[in-house]
């Protein structure tokens, strides 16, 4: 969980947003509200204030609802909360508007989360795409989640060069070393 410098309150941190969301209103330019209204749901989601959140994304996907940073915003904010359900069509319509890394592996993660039992074909090869993928901000994550799943299911060298990506990202090195050890 994030942490905030305590000396600055909340309220003063969420004004700023209020201020950049005005300013960028009075400008008449939805390009400068919608990032605003999405940092300031992002903010307040992290601060545990839920439904003031929703507001904001609903308001930046009323504003933006072809914006595909909108879809995967919003989508965001309800898999963290608990509501796949509601997150899924959300990372589609990202998808299908930008088939970014971060979608794919938002959409993979989301199928997951839905049913501890789905069938990994739904959701795999999106996390392969997300893993493999140095613009997914979640890069690290989505290794882990497919080079788990192909080593579960003993496909050993389509893991291979996952593995072999890990072991450049930090943390994933010591599992990508231990996954090549078990694999001989």
């Amino acid at each position: 969980p994030a942490t905030f410098d305590t000396s600055v309150s909340r309220e003063a941190l969420i004004s700023l947003f209020d201020t950049a969301i005005q300013l960028a209103k009075a400008s008449r330019s939805a390009f400068l509200v919608v990032p605003a209204l999405l940092s300031r749901g992002t903010l307040l989601d992290m601060m545990g204030e839920h439904s003031r959140a929703q507001s904001a994304f609903d308001n930046a996907y009323l504003l933006a609802p072809s914006d595909p940073a909108v879809a995967l915003s919003f989508g965001q904010y309800y898999l963290a909360n608990g509501n796949p359900d509601a997150a899924f069509p959300l990372f589609q319509k990202a998808l299908s508007l930008n088939n970014s890394p971060d979608a794919r592996f938002f959409s993979a993660l989301c199928i997951v989360s839905r049913s501890k039992q789905s069938d990994s074909s739904e959701w795999l090869p999106l996390a392969i795409e997300a893993a493999s993928s140095e613009q997914c901000t979640h890069r690290v994550t989505a290794l882990d989640l497919a080079i788990g799943e192909l080593l579960a299911q003993k496909r050993f060298i389509e893991s291979e060069a996952l593995i072999q990506q890990a072991e450049g990202t930090g943390i994933n090195a010591i599992v990508a070393k231990a996954a090549r050890y078990w694999i001989g």
